[in-house]
């Protein structure tokens, strides 16, 4: 087994690349490392604890979600955070992510909706989970 050591904090999640030659991973401190091998680029140093992360399906971009929201930080950071608290990512082919997110103002649930990973902006219906 190889053992990748870098991270400062406990790794919370983990994505490969589609084409199987890049790993990413992310931990409790914000940080969030692209790895080749066993060399790491750090794509962010700290920030809000990483509870998510999603490649698109062509390899080019890589989202990262946290408790603050989440953003585009690869191949470059595309404004702000968007949205509450993350909870899970997914590519919906190249145009539309999925981004599941804790709502704070309800006592149960939650809410998943879509989104275009370049701005930010709905791209879609969102749902909210029964009370």
């Amino acid at each position: 087994m190889q053992v990748l050591d870098g991270h400062q904090a406990t790794v919370s999640v983990v994505t490969f690349h589609p084409g199987g030659e890049l790993l990413f991973t992310g931990d409790r401190a914000g940080g969030v490392r692209q790895w080749v091998g066993d060399a790491a680029t750090v794509l962010t140093a700290d920030g809000p604890p990483v509870t998510a992360l999603a490649v698109d399906p062509d390899g080019v971009g890589l989202v990262t979600g946290t408790a603050a929201g989440w953003q585009l930080v690869y191949p470059g950071f595309a404004g702000g955070w968007h949205g509450p608290g993350v909870g899970g990512l997914a590519f919906l082919g190249q145009t539309r992510l999925a981004v599941g997110r804790g709502d704070r103002g309800r006592e149960a649930g939650g809410l998943f909706g879509l989104y275009a990973p370049t701005t930010g902006r709905p791209a879609g219906p969102s749902y909210s989970a029964p009370k």
